[in-house]
């Protein structure tokens, strides 16, 4: 894979912008973050009460790992939709025909486009969060609550966006986007969220596995927390294994995704 920094950074500035610019994906957090506070958590009076009790309880790193998590839960969903339709519009456009005329390899422009698009969804995902962050450090008096929460989020949450950009790149290429996101939200649902085992009747799931991009071991493992909504024990070795799954299928599949690009640019 011939690499060139300059046109991986050019590519990536533009896709970021394409991307950030874009209303529905500004809309679709604003809506997410209105129906978590005001319908799931029964509205920003009991979201208060909710942070006082667990921060006069918890040290706050731990409630740190535990907010990051219970967020990161749903938004990932909404995530991963967003991003089905970055690749497939250049052939739609045609242009990536064009593209292929400037020199730039395949898997130079890949990766920008993958970068590209991965930070600009992760800015309105970070501004969901903040709305919340800002009324913890407020009822914490202690700024330590952002260096924290960053530390949280690039541990529990990063690789699981990692792993779902590369396959809403790549999924797309082989089935309408609109069938794609259908079976990522079901794959969402299944993979991450069905955690309570029941001794009479348990779904076999890969969440309670490493493969659960959502954190759960991540969080469990590392941060020593628990979550009160799942029967899941990790320890650091199994949240370091589960990090470390989750970005070497990410590596696999990028590279699969540059093979298959690069076949399909030699048959033109």
């Amino acid at each position: 894979m011939s690499f060139s920094l300059s046109t991986l950074l050019g590519v990536a500035r533009y896709e970021f912008r394409m991307q950030v610019k874009r209303p529905g994906i500004w809309i679709t957090f604003a809506v997410v973050t209105f129906y978590i506070i005001f319908i799931a958590m029964g509205g920003p009076g009991e979201v208060s009460k909710d942070i006082k009790e667990n921060i006069a309880h918890l040290p706050l790193l731990i409630y740190m790992a535990d907010f990051t998590y219970s967020v990161n839960q749903y938004l990932p969903i909404f995530f991963g939709c967003l991003l089905a339709d970055r690749l497939v519009r250049d052939r739609r456009l045609k242009t990536e025909e064009i593209m292929n005329t400037t020199g730039a390899s395949v898997g130079t422009r890949l990766l920008g486009k993958y970068f590209g698009n991965l930070c600009a969804t992760i800015v309105p995902m970070l501004a969901v969060y903040a709305i919340v962050l800002c009324y913890i450090v407020y009822v914490a008096q202690n700024l330590m609550a952002i260096p924290m929460f960053l530390l949280t989020f690039v541990t529990i949450a990063l690789p699981g966006l990692l792993f779902v950009t590369a396959f809403s790149l790549a999924c797309p290429l082989f089935m309408p986007v609109s069938l794609y996101m259908f079976l990522y939200v079901g794959y969402w649902v299944w993979g991450n969220m069905f955690l309570k085992q029941q001794q009479e009747f348990s779904v076999p799931s890969l969440s309670r596995t490493i493969l659960t991009p959502s954190g759960t071991f991540i969080v469990n493992g590392l941060f020593n927390q628990g979550h009160k909504s799942t029967l899941v024990t990790a320890t650091p070795l199994q949240a370091v294994e589960s990090i470390c799954l989750l970005l070497c299928i990410t590596m696999l599949v990028l590279v699969g995704l540059w093979r298959f690009l690069k076949w399909q640019q030699a048959r033109r």
